[in-house]
């Protein structure tokens, strides 16, 4: 994963430990932002570029390879990476 997607984590990680989210917390939305990152890079989108039909296209990407709980978890994380953004 590129350099510059570890940052935006980490400044969002530390955005959210400012706010009092609690470890376990942060650690569900690092995993579920690394997940989505990696696949946008993997596709080559920039971080600037997905949309939403690159969520829905990440999301089919899991099916076959977590449980919808963990489906769930990774998409409310780039829900809230995206409303941090909107802020």
């Amino acid at each position: 994963m590129k350099k510059n997607f570890f940052n935006e984590i980490n400044i969002f990680l530390d955005y959210l430990r400012d706010a009092g989210y609690t470890k376990s917390t942060n650690n569900g939305y690092y995993f579920g932002l690394k997940d989505f990152f990696n696949y946008l890079e993997n596709n080559k989108i920039g971080l600037s570029e997905f949309n939403n039909q690159d969520i829905l296209n990440f999301k089919k990407s899991l099916n076959d390879k977590c449980s919808a709980q963990t489906i769930d978890s990774k998409i409310y994380a780039i829900k809230r990476y995206i409303k941090y953004l909107s802020q």
